[in-house]
């Protein structure tokens, strides 16, 4: 692409996911139309990505509490579906599965106490936090020089409800408690409306889905603010550098000679993404030393499809298994709307994602405990 420094865009825009497309959104209905969305990828939606049968192969669970990207949805004329949670779940504990059914897993009675305890004590603490400035908040040094697994130990006694906090904890971070620390969770906690709101399915941060898949969501924010006449979306374009020439003045430089002048420029890329770009003059060394400590989870989202859906059918089981120390920690039924894909979803997080295994030895895996599991021998034999 040629140099386009023949003039200064108001705003530069470095990543075409949902958060870019948004970014997009806010300047257009603002006035600001001077402005391009650069991205290395062939298309939008980063994170999110939906395939020709209209799978959720990204992120696609939306719920209660996130008004902005519900009123996109709204806005886009796109509509949800509520997680079909009718039937039994199957949680697996010390190796055992056992049905249930509503909200209340089947732990002990003293693991339930020890659990609700756990969460009201966490729910106290998010009361405390500044969402904006976390470190500012009552308390931010103290949980600060913990991890997540130190401060869950203050907090949960029994082995069972360790277990669940730490299984809760992977779902939601796709990291071991042991890997961030205490003030990250307890902002990530406070920030999602509390612990009971993140951890549930229903009327929780898993509650719903897009018809059709969230990865349509960015296809149509930019078919709608970056359409092709205005050529404000340049995708097949890595920005690599980025030159502070003057207070008001930024140089982005990409591949194939690309270079774009911009009065201001917008971030919305991982942030440890950053960390691959060039700086001049080079970041202030607290900002730099923060991105390295930065990462983001491991997680191997899959999905096994079947030529029925059975566990409903012949065993009236929901989809969903709640498992500790298994390969899947947690699955939902992912059948399409009009039931024509019968499919289990399944996230492999944290260290479950790093052990290295073949395509072909996941899926045996898989398979295998959705057999174990739910107890029917045909989770064995995907299409």
């Amino acid at each position: 692409m040629p140099s386009e420094l023949n003039s200064t865009l108001d705003v530069a825009i470095i990543g075409a996911g949902i958060s870019g497309l948004a970014a997009a959104r806010l300047l257009a209905n603002n006035g600001v139309t001077n402005f391009k969305v650069f991205d290395a990828n062939d298309r939008v939606g980063g994170r999110t990505f939906v395939d020709e049968d209209g799978t959720d192969l990204g992120g696609a669970y939306i719920g209660p509490t996130q008004d902005r990207i519900m009123q996109i949805i709204d806005e886009l004329g796109l509509k949800l579906k509520k997680i079909d949670m009718s039937g039994s779940t199957v949680q697996v504990l010390n190796g055992v599965s056992t049905r249930y059914t509503g909200t209340i897993p089947p732990v002990s009675v003293l693991g339930m106490v020890d659990l609700n305890n756990a969460m009201i004590s966490l729910d106290a603490l998010c009361m405390e936090i500044d969402l904006i400035n976390p470190s500012k908040s009552k308390d931010a040094s103290w949980l600060d020089l913990m991890t997540g697994e130190e401060l869950l130990r203050k907090f949960v006694v029994t082995h069972d409800a360790q277990q669940m906090m730490r299984l809760a904890i992977r779902s939601i971070l796709c990291v071991e408690a042991c890997q961030v620390s205490g003030l990250f969770l307890v902002w990530y906690i406070a920030q999602s409306g509390g612990c009971q709101r993140i951890f549930e399915t229903e009327n929780g941060a898993q509650d719903s889905k897009v018809i059709g898949g969230a990865g349509r969501i960015a296809q149509l924010l930019a078919k709608k603010y970056t359409p092709k006449q205005t050529r404000r979306l340049v995708l097949n374009s890595p920005i690599r550098s980025i030159n502070l020439v003057s207070s008001s003045h930024v140089l982005l430089c990409g591949e194939n000679e690309l270079q774009v002048a911009a009065k201001y420029v917008i971030f919305a890329i991982p942030p440890v993404q950053m960390l691959r770009l060039q700086y001049t003059p080079a970041l202030e060394g607290n900002r730099f030393a923060s991105l390295q400590r930065w990462p983001t989870g491991c997680i191997i989202k899959t999905v096994m499809y079947y030529s029925r859906r059975f566990w409903r059918e012949d065993a009236q089981l929901n989809g969903t298994v709640i498992a500790a120390g298994c390969i899947v920690c947690v699955s939902f039924d992912d059948t399409d709307s009009e039931g024509k894909r019968p499919g289990i979803m399944g996230f492999v997080l944290a260290h479950e994602s790093l052990k290295g295994q073949t395509r072909e030895e996941r899926q045996q895996e898989i398979c295998e405990h959705y057999a174990r599991s739910f107890g029917i021998q045909e989770f064995l034999t995907p299409v």
